[in-house]
């Protein structure tokens, strides 16, 4: 017969709600860095935006400036051999391109810090609310997906739009300057002193004027447009922010120190209530009511006497008694 063994130990059990607590563990201090990275490609898009859109501006102002005084000079001091000067249809399409250049390089600014609205929200909810289960959970994914979606979105339209204006606005420009600056030759010392540059102007040589190396205003005139490759650049800062995300995700000897570091930076402790009322506590007025009162229907508990009310003390002449007496 063989002797009792005792039955082997059972092995431990793991619940889903395991599983779903090492998820959260991944995935939103991934969350929470692929906001970080895109709130730093966004930062840099909006400050080249932000520089480009002030130059622009300045040279938008100063060639129209400079076009509608060489049309005023052209017809005061007219020249027979140049014509009367006046801007051709082709040259309105361009300052029509350099209107909507401008608005849409604004625009895009204006929209590239609305990804903020999203991206700050999402990083508050990781570090100041327990987002690994429950509302606040789909809450932060929400908006973190949204914040994605819209920086994409925007980025890949407004990058559309600016790509073959940043390529034909340089060109054209200097175009329409050879066209006015023979009429006008003297008014260019404004765009000089506007922008800070030189033409180094020659009458002779005006369509070599750009050959020139003296010049620095034409130069200074088309890099106030925005290069197709900074654009491209824009695109490529957010598409690795998120290929950083999804191979840190998936890539698991890589992705679990790098979630551990940024599960560092949330508050210690966790997110438990610091006000929890002692259980051991005990109040030392036990067995004191005070009774509450109120300034209507008080009632008076004082005794009543029965006795008449004392009679206020009476002053007394005494001189009318005196005076009886001694008439007596």
């Amino acid at each position: 017969m063989k002797p009792f063994q005792p039955a082997p130990p059972l092995p431990p059990r793991t619940t889903s709600d395991q599983n779903k607590d090492s998820d959260s563990f991944w995935k939103e201090p991934l969350g929470a860095l692929l906001a970080i990275l895109l709130a730093v490609a966004i930062l840099f898009s909006a400050c080249c935006l932000l520089r480009y859109a002030v130059g622009d501006q300045r040279v938008y102002n100063e060639l129209v400036d400079y076009l509608d005084k060489t049309i005023s000079i052209s017809k005061i001091n007219y020249n027979s051999d140049l014509g009367l000067y006046e801007v051709t249809e082709k040259e309105m399409d361009v300052l029509h391109n350099q209107r909507k250049y401008k608005t849409l390089v604004w625009i895009f600014l204006v929209a590239d810090l609305g990804n903020f609205i999203f991206l700050t929200i999402a990083l508050m909810l990781y570090y100041s609310a327990d987002t690994s289960k429950g509302t606040m959970h789909v809450i932060f994914w929400t908006v973190l997906g949204i914040g994605v979606i819209y920086c994409f979105i925007e980025g890949a339209i407004f990058s559309g739009l600016l790509f073959p204006l940043s390529a034909r606005l340089p060109n054209e420009t200097s175009t329409l300057l050879d066209h006015a600056i023979p009429h006008n030759p003297g008014g260019i010392i404004h765009i000089e002193q506007g922008l800070g540059c030189t033409f180094d102007h020659s009458l002779y040589n005006n369509f070599q004027r750009r050959s020139n190396p003296k010049n620095t205003c034409d130069p200074h005139i088309a890099s106030s447009y925005i290069p197709r490759s900074l654009l491209v650049t824009f695109m490529l800062l957010r598409l690795i922010a998120l290929a950083i995300f999804f191979a840190l995700l998936i890539a698991t000897p890589l992705g679990g120190p790098v979630a551990a570091l940024i599960s560092k930076t949330r508050p210690e402790g966790g997110y438990k209530n610091k006000f929890i009322k002692n259980p051991n506590y005990k109040s030392n007025n036990v067995g004191i009511h005070t009774p509450k009162s109120t300034t209507f229907g008080v009632k008076d508990n004082r005794p009543v006497s029965s006795n008449p009310p004392a009679t206020p003390p009476v002053n007394i002449d005494h001189s009318i008694r005196f005076a009886n007496v001694f008439v007596v």
